[in-house]
């Protein structure tokens, strides 16, 4: 996979703009704060955060769904405890209360998380269904599913007493008039009759 060098350059000189832009205009510090030091710290969140929505990515493109929902926890749960923070830093409250609330949140958020995991990989109320019912709705839905199909499937397995086909020409003349005559007065056998001259057509191609 060769890099496309048009397209890094530009991304560098955009981020480099975007980081300056940051710098004079909009970061701020308090007194006793270093502002470099301040932004370096920013990078390097900044850095993180990339890091983590590239492996993202990478799971997302090899549809790991397990993984995602893990890393999705995991960012909700960091991202909450930094709210926290970021929200009772200036409040002068005590630091086990902080800590209590971000492990509070944190709790929030992990069991959410694990209502939602259980409910994409199970039915939610599948607990209360038997084991019995669960396995036959299991097995529908495998049938459904399935791309292949029985050739010797029908719905109407006895079909010996149906008209023969008049084929080659001639063999039976009076096969469409039987067909029709079927067709008004028994039309399961009709429909039966009609599918096995369908598969010996499809047999002989």
């Amino acid at each position: 996979m060769a890099l496309n060098i048009p397209n890094v350059i530009a991304f560098l000189v955009v981020l480099f703009l975007v980081l300056g832009a940051y710098y004079t205009k909009v970061l701020t510090v308090d007194e006793g704060e270093n502002k470099r030091v301040k932004m370096l710290k920013r990078i390097l969140v900044f850095m993180v955060i990339i890091g983590f929505v590239h492996i993202y990515s990478l799971t997302a493109q090899q549809n790991q769904t397990q993984i995602q929902l893990l890393l999705i926890t995991f960012f909700a749960v960091v991202l909450n405890i930094y709210s926290v923070y970021r929200s009772t830093k200036k409040c002068g409250y005590p630091k086990l209360y902080v800590i209590q609330l971000s492990l509070f949140t944190a709790l929030i958020t992990i069991v959410v998380a694990g209502i939602l995991w259980y409910s994409t990989f199970n039915n939610l109320f599948g607990f209360m269904v038997l084991q019995e019912d669960s396995e036959i709705t299991e097995a529908v839905r495998d049938v459904f599913d399935s791309k292949e199909i029985d050739r010797n499937l029908g719905l109407y397995e006895d079909s010996s007493d149906c008209p023969i086909p008049d084929e080659p020409e001639g063999t039976n003349p009076d096969y469409d008039a039987e067909m029709n005559a079927l067709h008004t007065t028994d039309l399961d056998r009709f429909n039966a009759c009609l599918e096995r001259e369908i598969r010996a057509d499809l047999e002989d191609q």
